[in-house]
């Protein structure tokens, strides 16, 4: 389809993959507990490397946690990475690191002696900010929503299934949902 064809086919102004970038909310299996983050896909041909950005906090309750932000691959090339849902859809130049960096990461929230610091204030977690994230995306209009095409359910990390019968080699490998 020419170039002309195409922006009248899109002369609405909805999100397609030559103007926006898909924006997932994954989760990764921490040590302690799962982690949340924002994903955002800049090239779903590069699952290994340069897949998409990265947005989230990193550290804990004891230590207080800092926002992180950076390049990563496909969440589920990652020995982490365990779940992926499509959220909505951003435009390729969208400021999606001005908003990320404007919601404070969870602070030091428990002191000696495993105690918290403030029992009157609930704990704050990463889910939590990746859900004021969220919140605040939609609210700028930085995030758009999904279309009637997408599909926004949650995907789960394939599991390796093995013949335990015989020695499997990386060819044999099946993935099952």
């Amino acid at each position: 389809m020419a170039d002309s064809e195409w922006e009248m086919v899109n002369r609405d102004g909805a999100p397609s993959e030559r103007t926006h970038y898909r924006v997932y909310l994954v989760t990764y299996l921490c040590t302690k507990e799962t982690h949340h983050a924002i994903c955002v896909e800049t090239d779903p041909e590069q699952r290994f490397s340069s897949w998409g950005h990265l947005f989230r906090v990193d550290g804990d309750l004891y230590n207080g946690m800092r926002y992180d932000f950076d390049k990563c691959c496909h969440p589920f090339e990652s020995s982490t990475g365990q779940t992926m849902e499509h959220i909505g859809w951003v435009r390729r130049e969208a400021s999606v690191k001005e908003v990320c960096e404007g919601i404070p990461a969870p602070p030091k929230q428990w002191g000696d002696k495993l105690k918290q610091i403030d029992p009157d204030v609930p704990p704050r977690h990463s889910h939590h900010w990746a859900a004021d994230v969220v919140t605040a995306l939609k609210t700028t209009g930085v995030l758009e929503p999904l279309l009637d095409t997408d599909d926004g359910r949650v995907i789960v990390r394939p599991k390796l299934v093995v013949d335990k019968k015989q020695p499997a080699r990386v060819s044999e490998l099946r993935f099952l949902i």
